[in-house]
């Protein structure tokens, strides 16, 4: 990435971005014709530029969905670094960026449960219920979840709960049920 564009990336400004954008009016253009790299809303997304972020995926909607070099979206690396209130709003702006595959097919909402960050789970689910149907390796969400031992040391402020629908119906439902105690809210999905 240009130097000049690192520095404005890491600083957050976006008013020296759209100073370099007057000069450079190709400049996020050029990089987006490559088909992995780490573009400046990488970058953002890593260090928790939050306005800066959302200024570049207005300018270059396609950086959101771009793979870095080491197979990891923007949002994954919001996730990654802990930027939660960052991922929320990338969220806010394309709700399939949840199921975007990475590396090893590792979406960023495999990746929210891998990091065990309960509250990003509940509300990745709420804007994009079909991702619990997203599979890695096998294994659903659902699968996952039990997995990971953050799960298991919650200290009783999460239930999952799964009900299964009446076996004569020909289509099976299951309904994954989150619920956090201290503030009694749920979020009821079908799958």
């Amino acid at each position: 990435m240009d130097p000049k564009l690192l520095w404005i990336t890491r600083s957050g400004n976006v008013d020296a971005l759209y100073s370099l954008i007057a000069k450079e009016p190709c400049l996020l253009k050029n990089l987006d014709v490559l088909p992995f790299i780490h573009t400046p809303l990488h970058e953002a997304s890593s260090t928790g530029k939050t306005n800066l972020a959302m200024e570049l995926i207005v300018l270059q909607p396609s950086f959101a969905k771009k793979l870095n070099t080491e197979g990891f979206s923007p949002l994954h690396l919001a996730v990654e670094n802990h930027h939660s209130d960052l991922a929320k709003e990338l969220i806010l702006f394309d709700s399939t960026l949840v199921r975007t595959p990475g590396r090893g097919g590792m979406t960023p909402l495999h990746h929210v449960v891998t990091i065990g960050d309960l509250d990003l789970l509940a509300e990745f689910l709420v804007i994009c219920p079909e991702s619990i149907r997203d599979h890695l390796r096998m294994h659903c969400l659902l699968h996952l979840t039990v997995l990971i031992s953050h799960f298991h040391d919650c200290g009783g402020s999460i239930k999952i709960k799964i009900e299964k629908s009446d076996r004569k119906r020909k289509k099976r439902e299951r309904n994954f049920v989150y619920i956090n105690e201290k503030s009694d809210e749920f979020v009821h999905l079908y799958y």
